[in-house]
């Protein structure tokens, strides 16, 4: 064995990775603050989620976790940033369904002709994928999936939809449902989910396929009424709703979800270190708790199945984007 190779190896054995800042040892990391972007304002689901999840990962690190909000852009504007930051687990990134297929709409990551988000960025893990609810205004006269569908066809324009912005992921939702059910709804389309509820509370629009945690509280207090979820089974946290596919609509399933990234590089021995840390601050009960309040449920992933799972599902993404596209 020469020495360079008794070096490399004997590297490897200690669990040290190297960086653009010298060697650090894995099991020594955080050595210094760590930086998560959240590439949104302060509020929205990627935001909450990450703050549930990483307050609880803080107390096992000996360094702080320092949360930088970084919005504009659909998500793009801190995910751009934080991807031309060094590969050393110093700064982390928080992305959702909307930023990751905002990259690939940018044409990020298409290389080889499919999107593949390990050209762009490191998959840690996801940290949740759950359904939207189907939310409709009372005034539209509607309970069920199967009065909305029988209403679209019978009046396409009774039912203006309301989305966080074209091409968002609340957006191709509805796609997903016009094609699915053979119907057309008249798209309206926000600068994001803050917005577009208060107006389907006013009445401005009559439909949107929202996050849990932004109308399910209007829904209990009866300012909305909640019709489905949009997954294949219901949800374990609003077993009592439907999904949507129960209301006639064949295969239809759509989920949002949110997860962790780094930029491209990290070395193996520390990209498991992140994420064991991020999967066991989710097995914590006060952490399941949190995200339930927040219709979420965790569901980690080890990095090489997340980018399996990032890269099929956004794949389906960019093709209802593409109808999309068409109709507008």
């Amino acid at each position: 064995m020469t020495r360079s190779s008794f070096l490399a190896a004997s590297i490897v054995a200690a669990g040290i990775v190297l960086t653009g800042g010298g060697a650090v040892l894995a099991q020594d990391y955080p050595a210094q603050p760590v930086n998560v972007v959240i590439p949104f304002p302060p509020g929205g689901g990627t935001d909450t989620i990450g703050r549930i999840v990483f307050n609880k990962v803080a107390e096992g690190w000996s360094e702080p976790v320092v949360i930088q909000n970084q919005p504009g852009a659909s998500g793009l504007v801190g995910t751009l940033s934080a991807m031309r930051e060094a590969p050393d687990g110093y700064t982390l990134i928080m992305g959702s369904t909307g930023s990751i297929l905002s990259l690939a709409r940018e044409g990020m990551g298409m290389d080889s002709g499919a999107f593949q988000i390990q050209e762009v960025l490191t998959p840690v893990t996801q940290l949740s994928a759950d359904p939207y609810v189907v939310a409709v205004h009372p005034s539209l006269g509607v309970e069920s999936i199967e009065e909305l569908v029988a209403l679209a066809k019978s009046d396409p324009d009774a039912i203006p939809f309301g989305s966080s912005g074209i091409g968002s992921a609340s957006h191709l939702t509805g796609v997903l449902f016009e094609q699915l059910a053979g119907v057309e709804l008249r798209h309206v389309p926000y600068s994001g989910t803050g917005e577009a509820v208060p107006a389907l509370l006013g009445g401005d629009i009559k439909l949107m396929f929202a996050p849990p945690s932004s109308v399910l509280p209007h829904a209990e207090d009866g300012a909305l009424i909640a019709l489905a979820v949009t997954s294949e089974e219901r949800s374990a946290l609003h077993p009592d709703l439907p999904t949507v596919a129960e209301g006639g609509v064949a295969g239809f399933s759509a989920i949002g979800w949110f997860g962790l990234y780094a930029p491209t590089g990290v070395e193996p021995g520390l990209l498991e270190a992140i994420n064991t840390a991020v999967t066991d601050a989710m097995a914590d009960p006060a952490v399941v708790e949190a995200l339930a309040n927040q219709g979420a449920a965790p569901a980690p992933m080890l990095p090489d199945e997340y980018r399996d799972w990032v890269n099929a599902d956004v794949s389906m993404w960019l093709e209802l984007a593409a109808i999309a596209e068409a109709e507008e």
